[in-house]
């Protein structure tokens, strides 16, 4: 059998990092691939990566994935900058996500609304709010997705009257 190149392993790695329950596959996968050695993880599988990390709100695998992202010299690429964020957030480490979203060279849109729903899912409606108005600032067209987290963090506090304003 041919040895796997590192399109195989990723894709792989990502099937995994997508199927409910199979994220510490995904994980298991990773840890071989890196131990294996004779091929280098890619852009995509550090994001398929971080995405099973963020799942499984697993900071201490995610933060060890976030250094070989920094090694590899990937940390500016935008979707995998975003995947950290991703994965500090939902691990409740907004402290770390916003370091990440901070130091992003270029942001996106899922840049914004990434850190804005981090902030709202860990009950901080100011910051979620106040990451809101910058979006609206820079003239960025706010998704579904940067409503219902807006409405999500308004409903955790009670501020529903906040929520219907925006």
């Amino acid at each position: 059998m041919p040895e796997h190149n590192v399109m195989s392993w990723t894709a792989i790695i990502s099937g995994y990092s997508q199927r409910v329950g199979k994220e510490e596959e995904a994980i298991k996968l990773f840890v071989k691939m890196v131990q294996h050695g004779k091929v280098k993880p890619n852009q995509f599988t550090y994001s398929s990566i971080l995405k099973a990390c963020a799942s499984l709100s697993n900071p201490v695998m995610g933060e060890q994935v976030h250094a070989h992202v920094v090694k590899a010299g990937l940390s500016l690429v935008t979707h995998v900058g975003n995947s950290c964020v991703s994965m500090y957030s939902r691990s409740g480490r907004m402290d770390d996500a916003r370091k990440v979203f901070d130091y992003l060279y270029e942001r996106n849109l899922i840049s914004w609304n990434t850190i804005l729903d981090g902030y709202a899912r860990n009950s901080d409606t100011q910051e979620a709010f106040t990451f809101f108005e910058h979006i609206e600032s820079m003239g960025i067209e706010p998704t579904d997705f940067t409503f219902s987290s807006l409405l999500s963090a308004a409903a955790s506090l009670g501020t529903m009257g906040k929520g219907v304003e925006t």
